[in-house]
């Protein structure tokens, strides 16, 4: 009978326990809402972004600027509310939405690793890993060159290029770099300094970091990169799907009218990749 009433009690634990979790979920129902419906009914949208040029950065005075919060203002205003900005950096910005501190993602490769945690939408854009090196390192120049146990990579704690050096270059070694900004100065003086090889970027801001840094080089020097995959916002995995399927919708229309095309335009320049 002790038995019996231990295990009912555990029982009952957990059965608390789920229903506390699932409450916590930003796609739970309340009073058979949808997310969606949850989204419109408080007329606010909370998103996780993190600080990555030309997707989001900051102006002079600290406000968020960039092709994620002006397209998000336009979803926003499609939607009827306001955009809540949850900032957090790349090493726990998936964490923070399956914790329910956000309704979505702004920006993040849709890298597989990343696909198992949570459900993006449609992508916008693709990003490759491009390795920069000193011009003089002719030694240097091939996915192959890299993929040695004497080469150190710097890369971006938490960010995209982390994940395809492990899986595209698994014999170098990995140097993850902390920063609250582009991260773009920190990387480069590794290599600089002689604690990494070689630095790891996205593709769209080779250009930018070449005009800033002509003594390196881009490997491959093809635009594209490594390992190129989607890029689009992102929500919590299963579950209610109105959240997901509205934002779809938003960035087809959005395509499909050249806003996004135009967007790209503006923010994948030079002087915002940096």
């Amino acid at each position: 009978m002790i038995e019996f009433k231990r295990a009912a009690l555990i029982g009952g634990c957990l059965s608390l326990a789920l229903a506390l979790v699932s409450a916590c979920s930003p796609g739970s129902a309340e009073d058979g809402q949808t997310h969606l419906a949850q989204i419109e009914s408080k007329g606010v949208i909370r998103v996780g972004i993190g600080i990555s040029p030309p997707y989001s950065l900051k102006d002079a005075p600290g406000n968020l600027t960039g092709f994620d919060p002006e397209l998000l203002a336009l979803l926003a205003a499609d939607l009827g509310v306001k955009v809540e900005y949850v900032e957090s950096s790349y090493t726990t910005i998936i964490a923070g939405l399956q914790a329910g501190k956000y309704d979505m993602v702004s920006s993040l490769q849709a890298r597989p690793e990343r696909q198992s945690a949570v459900d993006f939408v449609k992508p916008y854009t693709q990003n490759g890993a491009v390795f920069l090196v000193p011009q003089s390192r002719n030694d240097l120049n091939t996915l192959a060159d890299f993929d040695k146990s004497n080469v150190v990579l710097a890369c971006l704690q938490g960010g995209a290029q982390c994940l395809t050096a492990k899986r595209s270059v698994p014999n170098a070694k990995r140097r993850e770099v902390a920063s609250a900004g582009s991260g773009v100065p920190e990387l480069v003086s590794e290599v600089v300094s002689g604690r990494s090889t070689a630095l790891m970027v996205e593709n769209v801001i080779v250009r930018a970091i070449l005009q800033r840094y002509p003594e390196f080089k881009a490997v491959p020097d093809d635009g594209v990169g490594v390992d190129p995959v989607g890029v689009g916002w992102s929500v919590q995995k299963g579950g209610d799907p109105s959240l997901r399927n509205r934002l779809d919708e938003f960035i087809t229309k959005r395509s499909e009218d050249g806003t996004i095309q135009k967007l790209i335009d503006k923010w994948f320049t030079p002087e915002h990749s940096l």
